[in-house]
């Protein structure tokens, strides 16, 4: 794969050699008809279905604001007798967290939030947080306070399996909310000393809760007044409207070699509220309503006559901030990180430096590279399936390659 040698010449072709039955611009435009090329990336998303690898998944490809190729296979429901339609909606997991961190920035275009801020500023329970000290030594004070920067790139010294949510039930909060969240957390001490150590972690849900004190009203309300509303992405929510319900992809899981339906007690009703919004993970989206939210970051902050960020912020959002951390995991694979996004600062994967994107737990994906204006968006109902998009994508990049004549 090799996207970083698509050039804009092939691009001018692909119009009139691009598209499949379902295709349409992301933007508004109309279907186009398509080239044998990507007839055989349809047939790949129909054979990962076939052999038992995803249950539904739904595939884009876009250059500049042209849809290309959108293709999709499988079924909606568990019971595999409603095929998988467009506007189906997707549990997107991580793929929040871009989200949350357009969210957090618009109040730094306003002057309301610092990078440089410490967190107490706007949660004062985490004024006085310990560092976990090593070899059964006491807890350590904090060297530096945790800064709003620490949320945005994961190095305020938590991981993913901060036991926040066992704490505040423990203090008798069986259905916490985010304010009561954070106040158990307070009472944990970190891994490590903040800005010290790349580590994934619950950051951006924290920062989740900054944007609420901000804006002072719950964080899906934000989402909805500074960016679902004024791009029109009116199918991404925390919770789906009852008339929408059957538009939901059933989330699946392998057990025993076979995918499984997740029982379901044991993931968010999408029918339902849920007691407290999840920057990091909560949210349900569309195709199109992800690709008018990466169009926006393509077009500097600004899509139509909508503009959520000033361009030097969007630029600062999508470069690494990742210099002097130690990284730990696996999770950027060689990447860097910037505001919400991995960030390639080489030319690796077949992506040109400054490419951008990330996933989400159920098998979904994204990236943007933007030296050849290419966005690729995979949707999946599969939990921790992460072969399936770069199956996609690898398949798709050859499609490309082969009609620039690479």
């Amino acid at each position: 794969m090799k996207f970083a040698q698509l050039f804009w010449s092939s691009a001018l072709l692909l119009p009139c050699a691009l598209g499949q039955p379902h295709a349409s611009s992301a933007l508004g435009g109309s279907a186009r008809p398509f080239e044998t090329p990507f007839a055989r990336v349809q047939r790949d998303l129909e054979d990962m279905v076939a052999e038992g690898q995803a249950l539904a998944v739904e595939a884009s490809v876009q250059v500049g604001d042209k849809l290309i190729f959108q293709g999709r296979a499988g079924w909606r429901d568990a019971e595999g007798g409603d095929e998988l339609a467009e506007g189906a909606i997707f549990r997107i997991f991580s793929m929040t967290k871009p989200i949350t961190a357009v969210a957090a920035l618009t109040f730094l275009d306003e002057g309301l939030l610092a990078l440089d801020d410490p967190v107490s500023k706007f949660l004062p329970a985490l004024a006085d947080v310990k560092v976990k000290g090593r070899r059964k030594q006491p807890d350590q004070a904090l060297e530096r306070p945790i800064l709003i920067l620490d949320l945005f790139r994961h190095s305020a010294g938590w991981d993913e399996a901060t036991p926040w949510q066992r704490v505040a039930r423990e203090r008798g909060a069986s259905h916490a909310n985010l304010e009561q969240l954070v106040d158990a957390l307070s009472s944990l001490p970190l891994k490590c000393q903040p800005g010290t150590r790349w580590e994934y972690s619950i950051a951006h849900d924290v920062l989740g809760r900054v944007i609420e004190v901000l804006a002072e009203k719950p964080l899906d309300e934000v989402f909805l007044e500074r960016i679902f509303e004024p791009l029109e992405m009116l199918d991404t929510g925390f919770q789906v409207p009852e008339g929408d319900l059957d538009r939901v992809v059933a989330l699946f899981v392998e057990q025993g070699g076979e995918l499984v339906p997740v029982p379901p007690g044991e993931v968010p009703d999408p029918a339902q509220p849920p007691a407290w919004f999840a920057g990091g993970h909560g949210l349900f989206s569309t195709s199109a309503d992800f690709l008018r939210f990466t169009a926006m970051l393509r077009g500097g902050g600004k899509l139509g006559d909508e503009r959520i960020l000033n361009p030097e912020t969007v630029k600062l959002m999508l470069r690494d901030h990742t210099a002097g951390l130690k990284i730990r995991g696996s999770a950027l694979m060689g990447r860097g990180y910037g505001l919400g996004v991995a960030v390639h600062t080489n030319r690796s994967w077949g992506l040109s430096p400054g490419s951008w994107g990330w996933s989400g737990a159920a098998g979904t994906m994204f990236f943007v590279d933007p030296e050849v204006e290419l966005t690729m968006l995979f949707m999946n109902q599969n939990w921790l399936d992460f072969e399936s998009p770069w199956r996609f994508a690898e398949k798709a990049g050859k499609a490309l390659e082969e009609l620039a004549g690479k």
